[in-house]
């Protein structure tokens, strides 16, 4: 089981719940000391990547294969986000949003498809936003991102002939460091904020085969700005 973005947030919290229910996790992030407090001293490995780097994710990939022999199931949590809007923003800052937020998870997809199809089937979950879909002002690009991924979901179900299952989930508000990086307490007044553990449950019951009839959908979770 390889985790993305394991450092913090829902990452955080889908890794330590799927080990607490017996997986064998790997988790990779940019920040290695944040990943050994999410690991807590158990047997979670802890891979320092940074995905913005190209082939990032068959290299995490190759990794987990050498050491493991298998490779179960991958979960997309790893991402950033940042108030700019449409007009502000440049080609090759929406290059970067995919580059971290797509072309990772599809490297990572591709080079693992031997592995997940033999674990008959493999599970694929990705982390989406609602920003994809109703974009709160100056995030838009971002959300042009998470729509891509929202794609991959959409086109692994088309191709994987039932043997890799693929998910996407698409939070509002979720509270997480990034959240609070954006928004005051003030901003997200009245609105209602899930707990990273929230969205970690239903990543569990995905990669368990718990919701098979949501393959190749995006499942949203709640309103507001913002993402987990």
């Amino acid at each position: 089981m390889l985790v993305t973005g394991g450092g913090s947030g829902i990452g955080r919290a889908a890794a330590q719940s799927l080990h607490s229910g017996g997986w064998q996790v790997v988790i990779a992030g940019r920040r290695l000391d944040a990943m050994q407090d999410t690991a807590l001293g158990t047997d979670m490995q802890c891979v320092q990547a940074d995905l913005d780097q190209e082939r990032t994710g068959a290299t995490l990939v190759d990794a987990v294969l050498q050491q493991y022999g298998r490779l179960d199931a991958f979960v997309h949590c790893a991402g950033d986000v940042k108030f700019q809007s449409v007009a502000e923003s440049s080609v090759d800052e929406l290059r970067g949003y995919m580059r971290v937020h797509v072309e990772s998870a599809m490297d990572m997809v591709l080079a693992g498809w031997s592995a997940l199809s033999a674990a008959g089937p493999g599970r694929v979950v990705v982390l989406s936003s609602l920003s994809a879909h109703d974009p709160f002002p100056r995030v838009g690009v971002y959300g042009m991102a998470k729509a891509a991924l929202e794609g991959l979901v959409r086109a692994i179900k088309s191709d994987g002939s039932g043997e890799i299952k693929a998910f996407c989930i698409a939070p509002g508000c979720v509270d997480t460091p990034l959240l609070w990086r954006l928004f005051s307490p003030e901003d997200l007044k009245g609105v209602a904020i899930a707990q990273p553990t929230d969205i970690a449950a239903m990543v569990v019951d995905m990669v368990e085969g718990r919701c098979d009839e949501q393959a190749g959908t995006t499942q949203l979770v709640g309103a507001g700005a913002g993402s987990g």
